[in-house]
């Protein structure tokens, strides 16, 4: 069993520097554009969509499957489901298909490195059959 958490927000400080100062720019522009009401509600919609980025992600995978805990949503993927993996440079893609399916974003799991890529990866291969 290997257990680990994933802050991409404190993991890459230049991309959240960045994606600071772009919300920023953007609450600006709605400001000065639309008023008020529309800079907080463009501001929340962002924010809400990126908020993965900045709270903790828990992953933990065992003889059974994968467990991803976020701060609203967990999920669980047995190792039988998974026939396919892909991976990136920030983590890999846990897929439930045989080939590569247009799906496989919305049907399967991305599992985020933390300093960890070879142990993840070693301890997938061992688990899926590709």
């Amino acid at each position: 069993m290997i257990e680990w958490r994933s802050l991409p927000a404190k993991e890459e400080p230049r991309k959240t520097a960045y994606l600071i100062a772009f919300i920023v720019v953007l609450a600006v522009g709605l400001y000065y554009t639309w008023g008020v009401w529309w800079t907080l509600f463009g501001t929340f919609l962002v924010v809400v969509n990126i908020l993965s980025y900045f709270l903790p992600t828990t992953y933990v995978m065992d003889d059974r499957g994968v467990y991803k805990k976020g701060f609203f949503v967990t999920q669980f993927k047995r190792w039988e489901s998974i026939k396919s993996y892909y991976v990136d440079k920030y983590g890999v893609l846990l897929s439930p298909f045989d080939e590569p399916n247009r799906l496989e974003n919305f049907r399967g799991m991305y599992v985020r490195f933390s300093d960890n890529k070879e142990q993840v990866i070693e301890f997938i291969r061992n688990r899926v059959g590709k």
